[in-house]
Parts: structure tokens; C-alpha cells; sequence
């Protein structure tokens, strides 16, 4: 009797498959690091899903011949089940497993062949490509059937495609993981610089040319080759080349140096029993264009090089003259870690997330910098630039680089604002239009507390508007009429002045209040509390803004006037999140205009985007700036986009994205480690492809990894222990800050932002909504466990985040780390690293404080104790 002996990781990956299906989940997810046995744990489920279904059928689904005989030859070896395949002229028979071809099943009669329910199951093989029509075709007409998607771990925007289709994600492993389990070896990257240019080369379709790229790198493929005899002798080696022909050229250079060479590509003709050679370790050297990425699974390949540069994503950069909107305000710089504004394309959302990476650089010589400014547009951005647009508006946000995007001759709309999730705030419209006439035409006594509104009688309306809102908020108060004086003033009649006490009536009107109650939101500054407002509420109070401080003579525009630009600012931050074009305005104080205070305008309309770059109108045109020696900057996030001011003009565009990430090609060698062969390319730049794209599991890092290994003295670095402990330091360091200020809160409830920091857990860190179910609102049982282990619920926002903070917590129970409640204790006596303690050591030093009448014990210094599994030799958390 056959069967699979899975490991630990495994079995959990099938019951949390199984269980998603369970749940009613129909389509889900199991993301697993290349090596780490993909197809093994898809043919287990296939085959228990058989026996609880026997009168069903399983279709597994690939696009290539070796992805399809590789699951073939899983099944065979591990199962007893037949199994048949549909490809080509090959019909496959009645067995109750069918492999097929995604480009033959999605043909008309082959699908005909197969009545809608036949298959109980599909299973996707390498499913980041199941979003495409083929594939869609395929899974729309199995409609019944329950569907895995099997893939390496997407980036977040893959992710972020594959929640389009996919209703959960049942299971994720990343390499690191399988590293740290001892699933996969060890990875490590030696650095061979070579001077090596090929900033010439140009781009096709966004990427290097490769004809171009084999022509520039064929000189050197001798004194790689040479390279390669010291470092990759003895090891199974895998090679990445432009072109076929490169490989062509290569491969009797690598075999005067000894090396046994193979080279496969596409058409090969023989390259089934190549691949059964490279597997059975015939060969030293492997070459290949681009064949071997997917699904190839040799576990003798020790060592990869990459001789295929690729820009899989470029830098692209902001002028330093653009701002980014942060938790802090508009800002020049911003740290890793902290939140900026981003927006969702497919939601028109805005919410602040981390900032995951930044850059800040030199422009290059081959680059240059695209402007357009108009009285609603300014922007300024690298050519490269992702930039956010619609040309037809009702088809969705796309996104095109901006130089591309200036050759539209009918323009484009680019978005200006989106839509915020907020709570709301616990005030009436009255209430709102009181705060809003305060701000603009009341003052605050500082000696009693009463606030005066004044406004000229002359303005009928907006004196009962005023009279109307301060009844409607059952406030006590005063009228009267002051007489102006001198000739400017007649003409708008005597002022009305309305008086509202702070307390509560001491004598009649005992029925009535003082304002104090509205004191926290009340703030000539424009109070911070009022940032949750809901769009419906933030309306009602900018009106009454407008009718105090505003140009009336503009009826489709709000525009309001300030000596005050806090005022004018948070006005505009609030907008561009409630679905309003904002844009501020000053005008200086000079000896010309008499006036000793700067005015500050801001320009508000209910509209969420800008018409630019029409030829056939009066918009403002793109332009094309020659090179000029400057820096120019931009930061990451996961939402990709970023919400930006220039001179005041409020822009959505993309951000940079920084090193792309490519196919992990590693397998499991309890013997050795895998070694990455870089060939640094010396063009002073890192906007390509590098060993590190190939193991690091985020752009940070990756990019991270690349400067270090330009920089440092050494050769080689070992991925798991020195690199990556020197990167989460430095990230650590940038996250310092926000974590001192967490601690600072003394309340008996846990901050779960707090405990995400105290515990260093990535996935928490970096966790965004992905899939619809992930924005509901929290269950009761998830918010009845995360109270009982003492967090503060009104800050955990949706069901998602629950679901991923309890595993978190699970998982540290069952590996023995400290509770979030031993956590908070502990960094409320200033002790550090807590999050890294074992469960008896914060217990017993939880003790020790108490036993001192809740103080640090003598000899204890908190911001430096280490417990003793931090201190012990080689061991590392």
C-alpha cells in the first residue's frame, strides 16, 4: 500500500485546506515556498477528498509539460489512484484523478467532453496564473467544484489579484520558515563584482532587451566561467541566461573549464530525458532561458547564477519638492515604519499603512524628470514613474508610466481623493455647524470661557443659521447688536453677537447647557477628534465653515481663507479622505499688500479626480524636463500608491516599487547549503534583478541584502543569520520610536499595535486585507478570546486582523514565548524585548516584582535585563 509520510508543516497544510472547504470557503489558497513539497501536499488532499467523495472526480491543473508529468509521477509513486491526463491528442480516460493542460481544457470541446459537476475538485498548480482567461474559463465552467490554488508566496500584489477569485488563504509557508524548520538548506550569497555595465541597454516592454543584454554580456562569460570554477565546483549548478544562443556560446567555454554542461530550453527536443539527466546528477552546470522556473524539482541543484538581468520592477522616484501625507501631517522624508496614506485602485479606499521601504538618490543621466502644472494640477515625477489614471473613468483606475501616460493626446483623469473608513463622531449636525462657526467667526474668552459669535446683520441667513444650530444644541444663550463705527463698515450693517457660557446655567434656564461639552472637539486649530468624521457629518460642518470664512461668489467650490494654515491643512486632510478635490494656497505677507501675516486658502469640490493632458482643451500639458543633477526620493507600501502634495496640489500616484522578487529555486540538502553566485552588476544602481530578489520574502529586505553586499568587505553572507539579523535590527531601530510611545500608555488594556512590536512577528507587522472576509467586523468568539487575553477590541478593526492575532497568539503559547498580558506587565516597568521571553522567565520576574510591592527589584535594571534564554550561547529568536 502506498502513501505519503508527511511532515509536520504538511499535515497542517492539508487539514487547514480541508477545513477552508469546510468553513464553505469553495476557493482557497495554500501558499508554500518553493521546495517545500507543493505537490506532495496537493495529491494528499486530492486523495482525501477521494476517499470521502469516491464517486467524484479530481482535475489538477498546469500550463507546462513538466509541471503536468511531475504531478503525474507524484500521484503514481504516492497513491494508489489512476490517474490520467488530458493534453493535446492525448484523451484522457474514466479515472478518478485527470491531469490536464490549461491550453486543451479551455477549448470548447474538450470542456464539452465533461458534463459541469464532473469534477468535485480542481487543484491549480502554480495558481498565480489562474486570474487569466484561460484559466477563468476553465474554473467558471466547473463552477460547482471546490478549487485549491497551489503557489510559491506571491508578493502582495499577486495576492492581492489571486483575492479577485480566491475566497481565503487556508495555509502559508515561506521559505524562511522552511529555513528556520530546517525543511529547506541554508541559503547563502557570494558576491563576485564584475565591471559590468549595461545601463545602455534598453528596455522592451519595461524590461532589458535580452539580445541587447547577450551581446553586452558575452565578453565577459570567460572570466565568469572562470568565476565559476572556484565557487561552484563540486555543486549541481543552475544558470539563468538571456538568450538561448547565450547559452549556445557558453557552454564550450564551461566545458574547457571541466564542468559537465547541459543546456535546455523550450525546444528542445530531448529535454524530458535532459531533465531525468539533471535529476539522476549527469551534469555539473545547467543552462537555460528561462525554462527552469516553475515547478522544476531536482533536488541535486545546489547553486544558482543569474546571468539574466531583469528589472522586474523599477525605482520610481518624487521630486524632493513633493510631500507625503503621514499619521503626522505632509511630509519631505518618511521612515520606514511609519504609516503614510495610501489608496486601493479597485476600492477607491484610502487607509494609512506602513511605509515598507524608501529611497532617496540621485537622479540618474538616464533619466529625467516629467512636470505638469496647472491651477489643479502639479506633479513632478522620474519618467519612469507609475502614475494612476483613467481615460475613460468608468472602466477603473489602470496604471501606466508617465511617459507613456503624456503620449495620451486625449488626457487622462488621475484621482485626487478616495474614501476613508471612519467611525463617525458622537455630535449632532447642530453640533457640528456650532463647532464650524466657532473655528471660523467665534472667539474664546480665556478669562471666563464664553465664546462670541459675531456676524453682520446684513447676512439674514447666516444669523438665523447661527441662532437655529446653538437652540438645536440646547445652549444658553445672549443677542445683542453692536453698533459699528467708521464709514467701511456701514455698509454691512451692525454686528450680531452671540454669547454661549462654557458650565451649565446657575440660574434660569436650568434646562439648558454651556458649550463645554463640545471642549474636545473644539479647536480653532480644527480638533484631531474630528478626523472621524463620517463624509455625511464632515459636509455638514464645512459648510458652516464655508458660510464663515468662505467666498461666496464661488458656489461649485468651497473655498475658505485663513491666517491660520494648521486650520487650513487638517481641513484639507480631511477632505482628500471624504471624496474632495483640496488644494492650499498662500499668499505671503509683504510691505505690497500690507499685510503682516501670511493667508492661507484652500480650494475644496466634491470631486475625487483631475482632468489632465488633453490636447484638445484647456488642461495643462506634460512636460519633459532635460536631465538635471538633483535627488529625488519616494517610500513603499503595500497598497502601491501613495496620496501626495506639490505646492500645495494634491496628486494619487504610484509609488516605488523597489527590487521584485522571482522564483525560489531551492531544495531541500541536509548536506549542504544553496548558494547564490552574484555577479554584482556595477551600474550603481539596484533596480534589477539580484540574487537577493531570489530568497528574501519582501522588497525591504531584498533591497536591504543588495546594498549590503555592494558595501561590505566580506564575500559572502549567510541569509538566514548575519544579513537578516542586521536588516530586522535596522527596521527594529526605524521602530523604535513608535514602540516607546505604545509603552507609555499605562492602561490595563493591551494595544494591539503594542503587542504586534513588543512580539516582532513579521506577518503582523505587515498584515493588510486581502480577501472581502478578512474587512468584516470581528466574531464574538474572536473578540471574547482576544479580551480574555486583555487586548483593547475597539482598536482591532476587522475580523482579518482578530484571525491573524490569535494565531500569532497560539502559536507563541504552544512554542512557549510569553503571553500579551506578561508583555504589557513587563514593558510597563520599562523591561525591553519581552516578546522574546519564554513563558517561565516573564512569569518568574512578574513574581519577583510583585513579591517587592510591584517594584523592580534591586540589581534588576529593566531597559537592559536579558532573561536567561536571550543570554545563552547561540541561541537566537
Amino acid at each position: 500500500m502506498k502513501g505519503i509520510t508527511l511532515k509536520p508543516f504538511q499535515k497542517d497544510a492539508v487539514r487547514a485546506v480541508l477545513k477552508e472547504w469546510d468553513k464553505g470557503n469553495r476557493k482557497t489558497l495554500l501558499i508554500s515556498a518553493t521546495g517545500t513539497g507543493k505537490t506532495v501536499m496537493f495529491v494528499n488532499i486530492a486523495e482525501n477528498a477521494l476517499k470521502e467523495h469516491p464517486d467524484t472526480h479530481v482535475l489538477i491543473l498546469a500550463h507546462r509539460e513538466e509541471l503536468l508529468q511531475q504531478a503525474i509521477e507524484k500521484i503514481e509513486r504516492y497513491t494508489d489512484v489512476s490517474v490520467s491526463l488530458e493534453k493535446g491528442a492525448s484523451s484522457s480516460e474514466e479515472t478518478p484523478i485527470i491531469v490536464g493542460s490549461v491550453q486543451t481544457m479551455c477549448r470548447e470541446k474538450r470542456l464539452e467532453r465533461f458534463p459541469r459537476d464532473y469534477f468535485g475538485y480542481i487543484m491549480v498548480d502554480e495558481a498565480h496564473h489562474s486570474t487569466a482567461d484561460t484559466y477563468q474559463k476553465i474554473l467558471n465552467y466547473f463552477d460547482r467544484a471546490k478549487v485549491l490554488g497551489v503557489t510559491a508566496t506571491p508578493d502582495r500584489m499577486d495576492e492581492r489579484a489571486l483575492a479577485n477569485f480566491y475566497d481565503s488563504r487556508a495555509f502559508e509557508y515561506t521559505l524562511l520558515d522552511a529555513i528556520k524548520d530546517k525543511n529547506l538548506a541554508p541559503v547563502k550569497i557570494r558576491t563576485v563584482p564584475l565591471k559590468l555595465d549595461i545601463r545602455h541597454v534598453h528596455k522592451t516592454a519595461g524590461d532589458y532587451n535580452p539580445g541587447e543584454l547577450d551581446i553586452t554580456i558575452e565578453p565577459y562569460l570567460k572570466a565568469i566561467a572562470g568565476e565559476m570554477k572556484k565557487y561552484c565546483d563540486g555543486r549541481t549548478t543552475l544558470v539563468f541566461t538571456p538568450l538561448i544562443s547565450t547559452s549556445e556560446k557558453f557552454m564550450p567555454i564551461l566545458k574547457k573549464e571541466g564542468f559537465r554542461v547541459c543546456e535546455v530550453h523550450g525546444t528542445s527536443e530531448d529535454r524530458e530525458q535532459k531533465i531525468k539527466d539533471i535529476k539522476a546528477g549527469k551534469y555539473d552546470v545547467i543552462l537555460n532561458a528561462m525554462l527552469l522556473t516553475e515547478g522544476f524539482d531536482a533536488d541535486n541543484i545546489d547553486c544558482i547564477v543569474s546571468l539574466r538581468a531583469t528589472k522586474s520592477r523599477s525605482l520610481y522616484c518624487l521630486d524632493e519638492q513633493t510631500e507625503v501625507l503621514t499619521r503626522n501631517g505632509w511630509k519631505k522624508d518618511v521612515n520606514v515604519g511609519d504609516d503614510v496614506l495610501a489608496f486601493d485602485i479597485k476600492t477607491n479606499e484610502t487607509r494609512f499603512v506602513p511605509a515598507i521601504a524608501k529611497i532617496r538618490r540621485p537622479l540618474r543621466q538616464d533619466e529625467c524628470f516629467y512636470s505638469i502644472k496647472g491651477q489643479v494640477t502639479n506633479i513632478r515625477v522620474t519618467n519612469h514613474h507609475r502614475m494612476i489614471y483613467d481615460n475613460k473613468r468608468y472602466l477603473g483606475w489602470k496604471i501606466k508610466e508617465v511617459q507613456d501616460l503624456a503620449q495620451l493626446r486625449d488626457g487622462a483623469r488621475i484621482p485626487v481623493s478616495g474614501h476613508g473608513n471612519f467611525p463617525g463622531v458622537p455630535l449632532t449636525d447642530a453640533e457640528l455647524t456650532f463647532i464650524g462657526w466657532v473655528m471660523t467667526d467665534g472667539t474664546i474668552n480665556k478669562l471666563n470661557g464664553t465664546i462670541a459669535i459675531s456676524q453682520s446683520e446684513s447676512h439674514e441667513e447666516y444669523c438665523n443659521e447661527i441662532e437655529s444650530c446653538i437652540r438645536a444644541c440646547n445652549f444658553k444663550y445672549s443677542k445683542r447688536i453692536c453698533k459699528r463705527k467708521g464709514v467701511a463698515w456701514n455698509q454691512h450693517g451692525d454686528n450680531v453677537i452671540f454669547t454661549i457660557s462654557y458650565g451649565k446655567p446657575r440660574g434660569t434656564n436650568k434646562d439648558k447647557t454651556g458649550w463645554g461639552r463640545l471642549a474636545p472637539w473644539l479647536s480653532k486649530d480644527v480638533s484631531e477628534r474630528l478626523y472621524d468624521m463620517t463624509e455625511e457629518q464632515f459636509a455638514v460642518m464645512l459648510e458652516a465653515i464655508w458660510h464663515g470664512d468662505g467666498n461666496k461668489h464661488q458656489t461649485k467650490t468651497y473655498s475658505i481663507c485663513k491666517g491660520n494654515k494648521t486650520f487650513i491643512e487638517r481641513l484639507q486632510i480631511m477632505a482628500i479622505q471624504r471624496g474632495y478635490r483640496a488644494n492650499v494656497f498662500v499668499q505671503r505677507a509683504t510691505k505690497e499688500n500690507e499685510r503682516k501675516n501670511d493667508l492661507w486658502y484652500v480650494k475644496i469640490k466634491k470631486q475625487d479626480y483631475s482632468v489632465i493632458g488633453s490636447a484638445f482643451d484647456k488642461h495643462a500639458q506634460w512636460i519633459k524636463e532635460p536631465y538635471t543633477a538633483e535627488n529625488c526620493w519616494c517610500v513603499q507600501n503595500e497598497l502601491g500608491t501613495l496620496i501626495t502634495r506639490r505646492n500645495g496640489i494634491v496628486s494619487i500616484v504610484g509609488n516605488c516599487q523597489m527590487i521584485g522578487r522571482g522564483t525560489r529555486l531551492c531544495k531541500e540538502r541536509p548536506d549542504k547549503d544553496l548558494l547564490l553566485l552574484d555577479f554584482l552588476w556595477q551600474t550603481e544602481k539596484f533596480d534589477i534583478m539580484s540574487p537577493a530578489s531570489l530568497v528574501a520574502d519582501s522588497d525591504y529586505k531584498a533591497l536591504e541584502m543588495t546594498k549590503k553586499s555592494v558595501n561590505r568587505e566580506a564575500d559572502i553572507f549567510d541569509l538566514e543569520s548575519e544579513v537578516m539579523r542586521d536588516i530586522e535590527a535596522e527596521r527594529e531601530r526605524s521602530l523604535a520610536s513608535t514602540l516607546r510611545s505604545l509603552r507609555l500608555k499605562k492602561g490595563r488594556l493591551i494595544d494591539p499595535l503594542q503587542y504586534v512590536y513588543s512580539t516582532g512577528d513579521e506577518r503582523l507587522k505587515s498584515y493588510e486585507p486581502v480577501y472581502a472576509w478578512e474587512n468584516d467586523k470581528p466574531t464574538d468568539k474572536q473578540a471574547a478570546m482576544l479580551s480574555r487575553n486583555g487586548f483593547d477590541m475597539s482598536k482591532i478593526k476587522t475580523k482579518g486582523q482578530a484571525n491573524v492575532m490569535i494565531s500569532a497568539i497560539i502559536k507563541r503559547r504552544n512554542d512557549g514565548f510569553s503571553t500579551p498580558k506578561q508583555i504589557k506587565c513587563l514593558e510597563n516597568y520599562n523591561f525591553t524585548n519581552v516578546g522574546l521571553w519564554k513563558f517561565g522567565e516573564a512569569s518568574a520576574m512578574i513574581d519577583s516584582v510583585a513579591k517587592n510591592g510591584w517594584k523592580v527589584p534591586a540589581g534588576v535594571k529593566a531597559d537592559t535585563y536579558k532573561p536567561p534564554s536571550l543570554t545563552m550561547p547561540g541561541k537566537t529568536h
